[in-house]
């Protein structure tokens, strides 16, 4: 695998692994999978914290959008807005 990895690591400028705070035990698992790839972890929103009026009222997120734009009309769950 280290032959695959140095071959990302020439061709792409940045690798982005997104994770969130909570979650140290698979950031860990990763980094001792993927040794020898150059990444840094990006850290999104944790659905866990955050509710989806938040969201609303920061305009941040919309379900008439969102159903709007969605081929069968359904709206979204906190861990696909996150």
């Amino acid at each position: 695998m280290q032959k695959y990895f140095q071959y990302l690591n020439q061709y792409y400028d940045k690798i982005y692994v997104l994770s969130v705070e909570a979650a140290a035990a698979r950031r860990e698992s990763f980094a001792q999978r993927f040794k020898g790839l150059e990444y840094s972890f990006f850290f999104g929103a944790d659905k866990n914290k955050f509710t989806i009026e938040e969201k609303k009222k920061k305009n941040i997120f919309s379900a008439e959008l969102t159903r709007k734009h969605h081929r069968y009309g359904k709206t979204m769950k906190p861990g696909e807005i996150a």
